[in-house]
């Protein structure tokens, strides 16, 4: 999720932009949570792995970019 962030904030702006009236603050207050979202279900998947990967003792490691 990491590695695609980039297109997904840009998929987000776009989805934001067809959503919303043409007025950018009213884009940016569409695309700010969804960006939080983001960012969140990114830390939780870190989180996650981390502990299933500690438990666990023999999953590979996350290439983190």
């Amino acid at each position: 999720m990491k590695t695609y962030r980039r297109h997904a904030i840009v998929l987000i702006m776009v989805v934001a932009a067809i959503i919303t009236p043409a007025d950018v603050l009213s884009m940016l207050m569409a695309a700010f949570p969804l960006l939080i979202l983001y960012e969140f279900s990114i830390m939780m998947c870190t989180f996650t792995y981390k502990r299933v990967q500690k438990s666990n003792g023999n999953l590979p490691a996350v290439q983190e970019s």
